[in-house]
């Protein structure tokens, strides 16, 4: 049992730590005696049973609601890169991952052998995939970006199981190229395969980095594959006495998925605080 305070501005947030593991599906809150909570949020990480999905079929393993997440980008001036595993299409140029111009972009722009500008840096973000699979195509979604998309992109790949999303160190991954720098156009979705020169990967990819040429935004990132998961363990029970809260797995319903995403948000950065998952109310 743990009490609250009254819900003055300088009181009304409650926080607390929560060590444990397991996965959860629901949470009860107990009141004693009585009243009234204006809000609870559950701050965790999405751990989907992939044990139904079609054996046959693709799924988009970077989605949100499949458990992906935007761990980190070199710049993230105008929009987040966990916008780029979002449901839907954007539904503005903030509902997507955008960078700071490069203050370095020179007067005139030249182009090399394969006809890419030659441009003076880049910027990057990399996505956690909610569970490790085999990529077989990659749409890029730049809608609402026409005159500040970028040139073009390369995205490159990694196994590495074992990492979290507070552990995982990109400078010291093995990075393989998923797809070789490919030009992208305005307010359109690009779709990649194989005979746009996807590569088969010799594992299961866990991680993606999306690196951008100059600068700029893209709306979504869609790595459409096959989980090499098939099964994870039964979700937890929830004990028949059950205390203040839980750690849970955010509601099926992909509005509801959107909504915890979001309070997500917060802890999906790198940090070296330790592992922590806070619930609030």
């Amino acid at each position: 049992m743990s009490p609250l305070k009254p819900g003055y501005i300088d009181t009304c947030r409650h926080f607390f730590e929560v060590q444990d593991e397991e996965r959860y599906t629901h949470i009860r809150v107990n009141y004693w005696p009585d009243g009234g909570v204006a809000r609870l949020r559950v701050f965790g990480e999405v751990k989907k049973d992939f044990s139904a999905a079609p054996a046959q079929g693709l799924i988009d393993l970077a989605a949100t609601a499949n458990g992906g997440l935007g761990l980190m980008a070199s710049n993230s001036h105008y929009g987040r890169p966990q916008n780029l595993c979002g449901a839907g299409r954007g539904v503005n140029m903030g509902d997507g991952w955008e960078t700071a111009r490069n203050p370095n972009r020179p007067p005139e722009f030249k182009v090399d052998a394969n006809g890419m500008m030659q441009l003076p840096g880049f910027d990057w973000c990399v996505i956690q995939l909610g569970v490790p699979g085999r990529v077989e195509k990659i749409e890029i979604d730049t809608i609402h970006f026409k005159g500040n998309y970028p040139e073009s992109c390369m995205l490159e790949w990694c196994h590495e199981p074992s990492a979290t999303r507070l552990t995982f160190d990109p400078v010291h991954a093995h990075w393989d190229t998923l797809l070789p720098r490919t030009r992208l156009g305005p307010n359109q979705i690009a779709a990649f395969g194989p005979a746009e020169g996807l590569a088969a990967t010799s594992k299961p990819v866990t991680h993606v980095r999306y690196t951008i040429y100059p600068d700029g935004g893209t709306s979504r990132l869609r790595l459409w594959g096959k989980p090499e998961v098939r099964k994870l363990l039964s979700p937890a029970l929830v004990p028949a006495v059950a205390s203040t809260v839980f750690p849970a797995e955010p509601p099926v319903s992909m509005h509801a998925w959107e909504c915890s995403n979001f309070c997500l948000l917060s802890t999906s950065l790198p940090s070296r605080r330790g592992r922590q998952q806070r619930a609030r109310i």
